[in-house]
């Protein structure tokens, strides 16, 4: 008897691996080309390694999503994928004009199904991330003075230190607002040196000047509340900042390799 040897499977080229997870070089390729007929759609100028860069890093979180909903219990059935994408195959006019969709965005019926598959985890997993997110948070109500002289703003300080009223010169430097910045939460401020200076006082006091790139400052605290309704501005800042610090946790404890240039 003649013993033929046993077929291998050849494995697919990776661009990545997330915890031992692939990330397949095709579907990494086919990102790219989806992210690049859309920079020209709306006349984006991307370099090539830009486009590569956003796409591995956007696979990879996706990936670290999905892995966390599974880990914490989010179970999606085959018969519940078939559901959800022939749902989508009737919002496009059936089945043909989705294949003709996938042809045309340079996905397969495997990468599409896959790609579906990772989205739905990783959504599950972001909204409970996201719905934990408050409603409320202590704020300050801050005016501040902002020149872009120096000399002008050592001139201000030495008002407010002789004892100036702070809001009457703030008027005289914003005739409009008095330089009313409104009510903020830390990290609500571009530059972090002035959201430093804001947050180490209390109400009646005024800050040092505090140097950015586009000036000076002087701030004042002219009252804090506990628990102050967010304004939607400010939860998308809570958002956006609690899911940038959960994903950088999940790439810190993950072992990632990528493969592909970025």
């Amino acid at each position: 008897m003649v013993v033929l040897p046993t077929a291998t499977v050849t494995p697919q080229p990776l661009a990545a691996s997330v915890n031992g997870e692939g990330i397949l070089l095709a579907d990494f390729e086919a990102e790219v080309a989806r992210l690049q007929a859309a920079a020209v759609e709306t006349g984006t100028e991307l370099q090539p390694d830009q486009i590569n860069s956003l796409v591995i890093d956007e696979l990879i979180d996706q990936v670290l999503l999905a892995q966390t909903a599974r880990n914490n219990g989010f179970r999606l059935g085959d018969e519940d994928l078939d559901s959800r994408i022939d749902a989508l195959a009737q919002g496009m006019d059936g089945t043909d004009a989705l294949n003709s969709w996938l042809q045309q965005n340079f996905y397969t019926q495997e990468s599409f199904r896959n790609w579906m598959r990772i989205g739905i985890e990783a959504s599950w997993q972001q909204d409970q991330w996201l719905a934990e997110i408050p409603t409320t948070a202590d704020q300050v109500h801050v005016r501040q003075i902002f020149v872009k002289d120096q000399g002008e703003a050592n001139s201000a300080y030495q008002q407010l230190v002789a004892g100036v009223n702070f809001l009457e010169l703030a008027y005289e430097y914003d005739s409009l607002t008095g330089g009313d910045l409104g009510w903020l939460i830390p990290g609500y401020v571009f530059y972090p040196q002035l959201d430093e200076a804001i947050f180490d006082l209390d109400v009646g006091q005024f800050s040092n000047i505090v140097e950015t790139e586009i000036g000076y400052h002087l701030v004042y605290i002219e009252e804090k509340e506990a628990n102050r309704a967010l304004t939607s501005d400010m939860q998308d800042k809570f958002r956006e900042d609690r899911f940038d610090a959960l994903i950088d946790g999940l790439r810190e404890a993950s072992n990632i390799e990528v493969y592909v240039a970025g």
